[in-house]
């Protein structure tokens, strides 16, 4: 029995493992690993490729993969109001940008009302990298739209000189998973309540060893504190805004209701997302310049053929 040890506890499998399994296929392998698409999908496409032969080339949906996160058949119960907020946010961002036809190079505008809530929600990957959420809505004139909302790149090194220039990449967000080293909430929608982890990535530096002499030792400020929780000492290094403005503010918020809630939260989540794509489940005549989804390389409703499942055969297999 070959495994590739990950600890106290089944990691998941990643490509690094798949050639100690290959080369020892004269002996008895078995895979004692859990599989997870979200963290490798690379490493099951070659599992796939090994045991029911390669893909034909320009096959759609090989590097894709989707994995849903809401239905409506489980309830908004089984949502929390930081996902609520951003879905129907998403919702009315697409809408918005169907209403500007030069935003998606479409030749006319499209004037589309959403009915209720999403009907669901999807995280979308290629190539092992996370691509968006795609949220499937229900709208009036009667039809089904599917929206690809995009992360935006917001990182950006101001002085890359000294240290900084060795940040390979930061991230910040919830869930974080120490064993596959990822964020299982992976569009990073954070909420009040959170708590919210940053990690960073940083290359070698220079090293060096200097031998000093300790002179005197201080046991440290009163009640082990070095700054005020608060952080107000590094404002302006963070060019933070006075504090007593920022209060003012967050209570001004606090009171929106209706339209202005709408319009505030979705002015603050389109500086980080953006509307990669609008498709429709079928032809729409009264959009016709809308694309079907299933000829789309992202919906949801694309074809996918590395997750198409038969009739078990003859032999024991599903192909």
């Amino acid at each position: 029995m070959i495994v590739c040890s990950g600890g106290n506890r089944e990691k998941i499998l990643h490509i690094k493992c798949v050639q100690l399994h290959t080369q020892q296929l004269s002996r008895p392998t078995f895979f004692a690993r859990k599989f997870e698409s979200s963290v490798n999908q690379e490493v099951l496409d070659i599992l796939d490729a090994h045991l029911f032969g390669e893909p034909v080339p320009g096959t759609p949906g090989l590097k894709g993969y989707w994995e849903n996160v809401y239905h409506s058949l489980e309830g908004q119960r089984a949502l929390s109001d930081v996902t609520m907020t951003a879905y129907t946010s998403f919702t009315r961002l697409a809408l918005r940008e169907l209403q500007s036809p030069e935003q998606l190079n479409k030749k006319r505008s499209c004037s589309f009302a959403s009915d209720g809530f999403p009907f669901a929600v999807e995280v979308y990957f290629y190539d092992d990298h996370f691509q968006g959420y795609l949220v499937t809505q229900k709208v009036h004139p009667s039809s089904t739209l599917e929206f690809w909302m995009m992360p935006r790149g917001s990182f950006r090194i101001v002085d890359q000189t000294g240290a900084a220039n060795r940040i390979q990449s930061l991230e910040v967000g919830t869930e974080w998973d120490p064993k596959e080293r990822i964020f299982r909430n992976f569009g990073g929608l954070i909420g009040p309540m959170d708590e919210p982890v940053a990690v960073q990535k940083w290359t070698h530096g220079e090293i060096s060893v200097v031998a000093t002499g300790d002179r005197w030792l201080h046991a440290g400020p009163s009640r082990g504190q070095y700054m005020e929780q608060n952080f107000q000492a590094l404002s302006g290094i963070l060019s933070l805004p006075p504090r007593v403005e920022v209060e003012q503010e967050a209570n001004r918020r606090s009171e929106l209701l209706g339209k202005d809630l709408e319009k505030w939260t979705d002015d603050g989540l389109s500086s980080f997302w953006s509307v990669g794509g609008v498709c429709t489940k079928t032809a729409s005549s009264f959009c016709p310049s809308l694309p079907i989804c299933s000829d789309t390389h992202w919906s949801s409703m694309s074809p996918d053929s590395k997750s198409d499942m038969g009739p078990v055969g003859h032999d024991g297999r599903l192909r």
